[in-house]
């Protein structure tokens, strides 16, 4: 299987910082031939030192024994002969080592380890790419156009496709508002966990990992709350092939099983439940395949509250749990994915029809309902290449790949299929915010300016300087409560704002309660965040970014209450929220 939606490419000239080097079937890259004349030249002068080191320690070994038998031969002269085989063994000894040495020191530059620049062998296998954290407004179902936060524009993201082994080095930029970052299941060190630092906006960051291991993993943004970053749409697969055992040749479709509500974005039972980001999109635009042929399925549940139990109709097939091929295939008629889980799903269907796919429960009554259009083998050896799907809607114009044979080995993707539907239906709209757009907003994050871009190296070094949103929230409250302290005496007037529940979702429409309220100057507003998820309330606006008049900090969720002292001069004052810039109020001071 090759990468669908996301350009992979081979770099050869700039440094990178992976972890080991390793080759695998899915790259051409060999260490030991990496050095190119190098190698062999290496490898000589090793074989010479060897023949020189045999030969000295012969000479060493039988030129005191012939001496001693020579009549010519006087007992000094047996000691300086001696002596010189010695020391031309030890030279020689010392030669071969410092060789060895040499080599060993070429292979681990090939070897390098996190925080070092790898060798030039190792930089051609490294896999370059890009995903762009950005705001856009799309539809998820039937005239349904919500606001999502995404990677690349799309929810899910782009599926990501390596072996096992690769170096994989995927560029991040925040092109958003608010702090996101990059979390790949899997096995890497904490730079590349994709948890800190968070990514401010016009920031980004550098990841580098080891793909591993083989099956259907997944990629999400981490940012706190995750699960309300999870639901906004910041999602995506990552599917990796194994190294040394290939999988059957089958007919492979990749399955995101994903959550959204219009209304309240983290209600626990949500109002949708897609798969690949639209619901019921594979009822009027049925997956297809041949009878006979395997079929396989990457599931992956990226939902944040409760499992899918996944269920093919007509068919008993193998599973792979936790979508991890290491693991050995179990029978199911139902599997059930838990939420940050996955499964790998084998089938064949043995007659032609229509058969339904979805989860039991309530997610097939909200958008999980599909349907694989099984067509006869021999009808589908006939049919014209380049016909479209079995409905034959000419909106779509989508190929229709069950005219390729899986045959020679090799599965057919239908990843791209897949993808090409999912833009066409969502019809995804981004936000391009400009760079002084997103610089402003940065001030509120870290006053950085959006000027600084990240790597593994520098998060490395400022790792204990870099803080969670819940790390920030406990130092914040501590500094308010100091200050509520200070300006109690002397408030002249005390004001109670609340963060209305729900206020984060950005299709709400809630906010601050009341929208509008005036002071007087030198009093004190109490805030009262009655959302689950943490907030702020700061001076400025979201286009400009923070006026330094006032700022809450975080407001943690579920009641935390904050105290501000207002001592601005008289005036009218916008604020907003710097996690969640949709939520605007206005102040205005009196004397």
């Amino acid at each position: 299987m090759s990468s669908l939606t996301v350009s992979v490419d081979n770099n050869d000239n700039n440094n990178s910082y992976n972890h080991s080097s390793s080759s695998n079937s899915g790259s051409s890259q060999n260490r030991s031939a990496g050095g190119g004349e190098g190698g062999w030249g290496k490898l000589t002068v090793a074989i010479l030192a060897g023949m020189l080191l045999v030969s000295t320690l012969i000479v060493g070994i039988t030129l005191p024994l012939s001496s001693s038998l020579s009549p010519s031969s006087s007992p000094s002269e047996e000691r300086e002969t001696m002596v010189a085989a010695e020391r031309s063994s030890v030279a020689a000894t010392a030669a071969a080592n410092a060789e060895r040495d040499a080599e060993k020191s070429a292979d681990d530059d090939d070897f390098e380890l996190y925080g070092h620049t790898s060798s030039a062998a190792d930089e051609a296998a490294v896999k370059e790419l890009t995903l762009v954290a950005q705001e856009a407004e799309l539809e998820i179902a039937p005239g349904k156009v919500v606001k999502t936060w995404t990677f690349n524009g799309t929810v899910p993201g782009p599926a990501l496709m390596f072996a096992e082994g690769d170096h994989v080095r995927i560029k991040f930029i925040n092109k958003t508002p608010i702090p996101h970052t990059l979390h790949l299941h899997g096995n890497h060190d904490d730079a590349n966990d994709g948890v800190l630092p968070q990514i401010m906006p016009n920031d980004s960051y550098i990841y580098n990992i080891t793909a591993g291991p083989a099956g259907a993993l997944m990629y999400h943004c981490h940012a706190h709350p995750t699960s309300l970053h999870i639901r906004m749409g910041m999602y995506g697969a990552m599917i990796i092939d194994p190294k040394d055992k290939p999988l059957q040749p089958a007919r492979e479709f990749v399955m995101v099983m994903g959550e959204y509500d219009s209304k309240d974005v983290m209600k626990f039972e949500a109002e949708y439940y897609p798969i690949n980001g639209y619901a019921d999109q594979y009822m009027k635009y049925p997956l297809e395949a041949r009878n006979g042929e395997l079929v396989r399925m990457y599931v992956i549940n990226i939902g944040t509250t409760i499992p899918y139990q996944f269920h093919l109709h007509s068919t008993i097939f193998k599973a792979y749990p936790s979508g991890l091929l290491s693991n050995e295939p179990i029978d199911a008629q139902t599997i059930a994915v838990g939420p940050g889980d996955a499964t790998i799903v084998e089938a064949r269907w043995k007659y032609p029809g229509d058969y339904l796919f979805h989860s039991h429960g309530i997610q097939e009554e909200r958008g999980n309902m599909g349907q694989i259009h099984v067509v006869d083998s021999n009808q589908a050896n006939n049919s014209n290449n380049g016909s479209t799907l079995a409905n034959n809607n000419s909106s779509t114009a989508l190929t229709n790949a069950t005219t390729t044979t899986i045959s020679a080995g090799k599965s057919v993707s239908m990843f791209d299929w897949q993808y090409e539907l999912q833009n066409k239906l969502q019809k995804p709209k981004v936000f391009n915010y400009t760079d002084d757009e997103l610089m402003g907003k940065s001030v509120a994050q870290n006053n950085n300016h959006g000027a600084v871009t990240h790597d593994e190296a520098a998060g490395a070094a400022s790792h204990n300087n870099t803080h969670s949103d819940e790390g920030t929230a406990v130092a914040t409250t501590e500094t308010r409560t100091t200050a509520a302290t200070t300006n109690n005496s002397t408030a002249k007037q005390t004001t109670a704002v609340s963060i209305a529940s729900g206020a984060s979702n950005p299709n709400s429409g809630l906010s601050y309660e009341p929208l509008e309220v005036t002071v007087k100057s030198g009093s004190t507003i109490i805030w009262a965040n009655k959302d689950s998820i943490m907030h702020t309330a700061t001076s400025g606006s979201p286009e400009a970014g923070p006026s330094g008049v006032f700022d809450t900090g975080i407001i943690g969720g579920s009641g935390e209450v904050s105290e501000t002292a207002i001592n601005a001069k008289p005036g009218i004052y916008d604020y907003y929220c710097t996690l969640h810039p949709h939520m605007k109020g206005r102040l205005t001071v009196t004397e």
